[in-house]
């Protein structure tokens, strides 16, 4: 009992009456005691409550305080979404009226996508942890979503049921915009906001699988601009890049809004188009891109034309999204190479030139070393008698594999490659020996003259005076038996610093001529600024005499008018009797072609009759 535990743990033992006046005393006594004891006790334990209940209610109201200050929206709810709590964040965000009750379902107030990751990830989560962690899209009175950070905390009964849930849910939107920026940045070109290399290729391998997939197919178009440098450089960057800009526009409003336009860098642009009805479709909308792009550009005040080279190439699943890109940049190649402002489809007989043609760029590196080069010499002839008076100097490669191969299989892969400067250089080093061995080797060839074609990437890149002279220097050739021709196209189109170097090798004394004459459209003024020595009838016109009035007239006005200013006319490509004789009447003096001679090496040039300078 209560009484007898206190009375055995006192102190002192005394004797407890059991009856009489004494022992009533005592029971009186004791139970005295315990309601002393008792009410001594409900006191402290009231005054406790009291402060715990106060510190409590000072505790909530600091919490609320906190809560309505916090930009975050915070809620309390039932496991139904019944919200007993909204802070003053979210009564603000969803336009409520302060004071004013209302009857809010939290599960309501996010979108559809959150409802469902709710119902799959977060309610899992909550049940079997208390809590889920996560990013959601809120819903705004206005219908648009506010990413947010979600936290939901499940507060549990003591007997384990969820009694209530805590939600709490931060505005992340500065973060997903920032996020979207330095996506943009990333995956798309600075100037004209298009899909950049980065996310051409991703959109295409996407294609490519779906492609896969379902048989459909995915077109890749390459555009390269013909005249973009003249115009960059003429006009500056800045109209430049404005020209890329109106391009780029030109060939979205074109393509279907599902197809992607990208840029690769330059003047590159690329069009993935997907599930391509047919190839007829899409050539019609090559032909629309193309009547898009002719249409006249102002840029300020300057109205200038653009075209483009279009390569084509058609995937499938079985193929990378690189190696379809690189099959429409090796049509839109052979496009520029056919004359360009056209189109060009990659075709299996593509593929297998392409392979040819980087098995042929990879063996050209190595030619150069390994001494695969060698120099044939075509004479040129005075009329009448077919006297020998000069050579042009034809540039052979000795394949190990492929035997002899002419210019026409590999110098365009030498220009495009830059191989044709290192080249072009050995050829005048050689040419120029040649000549020195003739000198010394045979009185008849002492003094014949060598030409030498002038490539335009020579021509552009400075220097090429510099690799003149020291060749002329180090083989001790006269500059008067050397002599350099250069298409018509690359005079008109040559620029100061092209000038210059023409203007230094005159300088030197070798000779200049142009190549092709009558097919670049050139300004006669031309010919008399650069003080070119003589002239070179395109064999187009040549191989017309006999057969057409139009090329006899075309080859006497010619001759008339490279007479009249004193130049020599050497007629090319002269192949046939009826031919010479034409020539002969109209009064050419100088001709080349196979009538007389084939390329021939150097010691078969010593055979040909009747040789001698001119």
């Amino acid at each position: 009992m209560p009484g007898a535990c206190s009375v055995a743990c006192s102190p002192r033992r005394m004797s407890t009456p059991t009856d009489g006046p004494d022992a009533e005393l005592h029971r009186l006594r004791r139970r005295l005691d315990r309601e002393r004891r008792a009410r001594f006790e409900a006191e402290t334990i009231a005054e406790r409550s009291t402060t715990e209940l106060f510190e409590m209610v000072v505790a909530l109201r600091q919490s609320k305080v906190v809560l309505d200050e916090t930009p975050d929206f915070v809620a309390i709810a039932t496991l139904d979404g019944e919200a007993s709590y909204l802070n003053r964040a979210f009564h603000e965000m969803l336009g409520h009226v302060p004071g004013e009750p209302h009857d809010v379902n939290v599960w309501e107030l996010f979108d559809p996508d959150a409802r469902a990751t709710v119902t799959c990830e977060a309610m899992p989560s909550l049940l079997a942890k208390g809590l889920w962690r996560g990013e959601l899209g809120l819903l705004s009175p206005s219908g648009t979503t506010i990413p947010v950070s979600q936290v939901f905390v499940a507060h549990r009964r003591e007997d384990g049921q969820i009694q209530s849930l805590s939600s709490i849910s931060r505005d992340i939107t500065e973060r997903h915009e920032m996020a979207a920026r330095l996506a943009q940045q990333a995956l798309h070109d600075p100037l004209t906001g298009l899909p950049n290399r980065l996310l051409i290729l991703d959109r295409l391998g996407r294609g490519l699988a779906r492609s896969a997939r379902d048989g459909s197919i995915v077109a890749v178009l390459f555009f390269d601009l013909d005249r973009f440098k003249l115009i960059n450089d003429g006009l500056g960057h800045g109209a430049g890049d404005e020209l890329l800009r109106v391009v780029a526009g030109r060939i979205r409003g074109v393509v279907r809004s599902a197809d992607t336009v990208g840029r690769l860098g330059g003047d590159e642009f690329v069009a993935v188009c997907e599930d391509v009805p047919s190839e007829a479709d899409l050539l019609l909308m090559v032909d629309r891109i193309e009547a898009a792009l002719a249409k006249p550009c102002m840029l300020g005040t300057d109205e200038v034309f653009v075209s483009a080279s279009i390569g084509i190439a058609l995937g499938s699943g079985d193929e990378d999204a690189e190696e379809v890109i690189r099959r429409a940049d090796e049509a839109m190649y052979q496009a520029k190479r056919a004359g360009k402002g056209r189109y060009e489809v990659f075709r299996e007989g593509l593929r297998v030139r392409a392979a040819e043609r980087l098995e042929t760029e990879n063996d050209l590196h190595r030619a150069l070393d390994s001494n695969e080069f060698v120099l044939h010499y075509q004479p040129i002839v005075e009329l009448p008698g077919a006297r020998m008076v000069a050579v042009e100097a034809l540039l052979r490669w000795q394949h190990p594999v492929r035997g002899i191969l002419s210019p026409g299989d590999f110098i365009h892969l030498a220009e495009e490659s830059g191989l044709i400067v290192p080249i072009g250089a050995w050829v005048i080093e050689e040419a120029c020996r040649q000549a020195a061995r003739w000198r010394h080797d045979d009185p008849a060839l002492r003094g014949l003259r060598i030409a030498v074609n002038l490539s335009p990437r020579q021509l552009f890149r400075p220097g090429v005076a510099d690799v003149v002279a020291g060749a002329l220097a180090s083989t001790g050739t006269d500059p008067a038996c050397l002599s350099f021709e250069i298409t018509e196209g690359v005079l008109m189109a040559a620029e100061s610093a092209a000038l210059g170097e023409l203007a230094r090798l005159k300088e030197l004394g070798v000779e200049l001529g142009t190549d092709d004459f009558g097919t670049g459209y050139s300004s006669f003024s031309y010919l008399k600024c650069f003080k070119v020595d003589f002239i070179k009838i395109d064999r187009s016109f040549v191989s017309g005499l006999g057969r057409t009035a139009e090329d006899r007239a075309i080859t006497e006005a010619l001759l008339s008018l490279g007479l009249g200013l004193g130049l020599r006319v050497i007629a090319e490509g002269v192949e046939t009797e009826e031919q010479l004789r034409h020539l002969e009447m109209l009064g050419c003096r100088f001709a080349q072609g196979y009538r007389f001679a084939r390329p021939l090496p150097p010691d078969e040039i010593a055979e040909f009759p009747g040789a001698g300078p001119i």
